[in-house]
């Protein structure tokens, strides 16, 4: 369906499915395979969606292992074409997951998105585009601070530069503040780490609220009767 739309998929191999590869894993492995139309399932597509599909396609399987970190990678690919796309190019491409997953997290806890407040699909998307677009200031901030650097833009705090235009917007009032602000988001640079690989664990659980750890209705009758005993 995405070759459809014009669009290369590169993920990882899915768990239940079982990789072209049995021998032990070397530098980097690269196989070509064919996966077969899948059944129909109602909860996946429509049955004209489903028709509509070719019996089969041909992916490739990019296995590789990484500095820190013990088990192999398997990538699946649409991108077939081994001399336009490099197995290692691939490879390389897939390391910049981490940086979306930290974008993300730069979204959803620097930024505040991680609960939205609004209660109407209109307002909803009004509350998204504003912090997007906050969102992308700060970006737009970093871009022009690695310049005047001359560093990375990713060698730049996310939150540093989000506190620099806060206190840009509540103190400061002259256009010749912005070197202050340029200055202030280089203060702190985070260190290169390549090849991070961190547990999908969640640390910490909302705190906020208590947790309802009962179903709903059970939880409404017991505080009624608890209701009701009191004198």
């Amino acid at each position: 369906m995405l070759k459809t739309n014009g669009v290369d998929l590169m993920c990882c191999i899915n768990g239940s499915r079982n990789s072209p590869f049995t021998d032990p894993c070397k530098k980097l492995d690269d196989k070509t395979t064919t996966i077969p139309k899948p059944r129909f399932d109602s909860n996946r597509f429509t049955r004209e969606q489903w028709e509509s599909l070719p019996d089969s396609i041909e992916v490739r399987i990019i296995r590789f292992k990484t500095s820190g970190r013990k088990e192999e990678i398997a990538i699946v690919t649409t991108l077939i074409n081994r001399a336009r796309y490099p197995a290692k190019d691939i490879a390389e491409l897939y390391g910049f997951r981490w940086d979306v997953e930290l974008d993300v997290r730069s979204m959803k806890t620097a930024m505040g998105m991680a609960e939205l407040r609004c209660r109407t699909p209109a307002n909803l998307d009004r509350e998204i585009a504003v912090h997007m677009f906050a969102y992308n200031l700060v970006r737009w901030l970093m871009c022009d601070t690695a310049t005047v650097f001359e560093v990375y833009p990713r060698e730049i705090s996310f939150s540093s530069a989000r506190d620099a235009w806060l206190v840009f917007a509540d103190e400061l009032e002259t256009t010749d503040d912005l070197l202050w602000i340029i200055t202030s988001t280089a203060d702190k640079l985070v260190r290169n780490r390549p090849g991070r690989n961190e547990p999908r664990t969640i640390k910490r659980r909302h705190g906020k609220y208590e947790r309802l750890e009962t179903p709903r209705p059970s939880r409404l009758k017991r505080m009624a009767a608890e209701k009701a005993s009191k004198p």
